[in-house]
């Protein structure tokens, strides 16, 4: 029996098979895995011959018992041995990229194997994409004829599908029976590299695609015409742009809203109205009138002959007007930042003390805001070392915990200013130890 088996294991390697699967068929069929282990030694091992002298009546009865055992081991072999059925098949299916990325394509390979009897056949492969949920996400169909062995590369599309890990199970029917082979892949989301285009705010961008490593931001003082500007720098979110309407004396103006590109001439201006009045009543009017009539306050600025007087008047109206503007029109610097100095405090805005052109005026303009226990804030811009220790010292005095006393201390800080108007800040250090303990 064992030589039927070899003979059979023999010629279905010779017919395509693989070892393990007429193995597995043999098992299946319920013979004996030391027969088939057997059979399959006796396949791959040569035959030792071994010679042996036998006389004619010992040659003459072995042979008659071995025929009869052929005969009977025969006959058994061909009422059990099982017959190969028409129609059977295994599949397997082998993902070829198993990370794939978001809307990309999963190729995958599938391979039919037939083990039947059956020359050709057709069968109708289903592969499905399922989740970790058993629940089919997406599904494709096709048929494949198949004779000893077929392989065809498949693909499906993954868009829509979100990202995560998931399982390709392949279906193979055919004569109502079914052969089915999984397989697990991921879907994953590849993150695009920051560029100065991809309307995102990232990398060191001061705002989406501008600023930092990408051009410059749009801004009110690029010298363009961008944003929702209506000239270079001026409208929409910008400043107002001059006109020749505004009461003004800017643009390329010779006078109040005339001259220059302007269409009024200068000529057509009336005589001046303020004959009449002295330097110091003019002064004192724009410092009356500049909140109400800023136009009028310019027109007697203008009407000032010395430079020093037009600097003094420009002043008062940008105290008396709350506008930056009119600094700007100072032609003295020491004017101009002592114009900022007395509009910051004015309007409690310490961001206009960073326009003081002098160092030391800017300084002292930032340390109103702390002696006036304003903003602390501002000693992080002050720029002379002496000055900012004070200013610190005065904002760790106002952080300083007086709970225990019952009342905060009635403390005069002018008591810590030195002969030089800097704050002794070794003073103050042991006043604060012998309140606070």
């Amino acid at each position: 029996m064992v030589n039927q088996l070899a003979e059979y294991i023999k010629t279905q390697l010779q017919a395509g098979y693989t070892l393990n699967q007429v193995k597995d068929y043999l098992f299946k069929y319920g013979y004996a895995p030391e027969a088939v282990d057997q059979a399959v030694k006796q396949v791959y091992e040569p035959e030792v011959k071994h010679v042996i002298h036998l006389s004619k009546a010992t040659v003459a009865t072995v042979f008659a018992v071995v025929l009869i055992l052929v005969l009977v081991s025969g006959g058994a072999f061909f009422l059990f041995i099982p017959k190969t059925p028409q129609t059977l098949m295994d599949v397997n299916n082998d993902i070829l990229v198993e990370n794939v990325e978001t809307s990309g394509n999963l190729d995958f390979i599938v391979e039919l194997s037939n083990l039947g009897a059956a020359a050709r056949f057709d069968v109708v492969v289903t592969n499905h994409i399922l989740d970790y949920d058993a629940s089919i996400i997406k599904t494709s169909s096709e048929t494949i004829a198949v004779e000893t062995k077929a392989s065809k590369k498949l693909s499906i599309s993954l868009l829509d599908v979100p990202v995560g890990n998931y399982f390709l199970q392949t279906i193979a029917e055919y004569d109502g029976k079914q052969a089915t082979a999984s397989n697990t892949f991921k879907i994953f989301e590849r993150t695009p590299e920051a560029t100065c285009f991809d309307n995102t705010l990232n990398q060191d961008e001061e705002d989406v695609d501008c600023g930092g490593s990408c051009v410059p931001c749009p801004s009110c003082t690029d010298g363009l015409r961008n944003q929702d500007e209506e000239d270079v720098d001026c409208g929409g979110s910008c400043q107002v742009c001059p006109t020749c309407t505004d009461g003004i004396k800017n643009q390329d103006e010779l006078g109040v809203d005339c001259g220059g590109s302007c269409l009024k001439s200068c000529e057509e201006v009336p005589i001046d109205e303020f004959d009449g009045l002295s330097i110091y009543d003019k002064l004192d009017e724009v410092k009356v009138i500049g909140g109400a009539n800023p136009t009028r306050a310019v027109k007697i600025c203008d009407s000032l002959e010395t430079q020093l007087h037009q600097d003094t008047c420009y002043s008062r109206l940008a105290e008396a007007s709350l506008q930056e503007s009119y600094c700007s029109d100072i032609m003295s610097s020491n004017t101009k930042d002592d114009c900022l100095t007395a509009l910051a405090e004015k309007k409690e805005e310490s961001v206009l003390c960073d326009n003081i052109d002098s160092e030391s005026k800017g300084d002292m303009c930032l340390m109103h805001f702390a002696t006036a226990d304003i903003d602390y804030s501002v000693c992080e811009r002050v720029t002379n070392k002496y000055l900012k220790q004070s200013c610190n010292s005065l904002k760790r005095l106002s952080e300083t915990d007086f709970s225990e006393l019952g009342s905060p201390p009635d403390i005069d800080i002018n008591q810590f200013i030195d002969e030089n108007g800097l704050f002794d800040e070794q003073a103050f250090n042991v006043y604060l130890a012998s309140i606070t303990g």
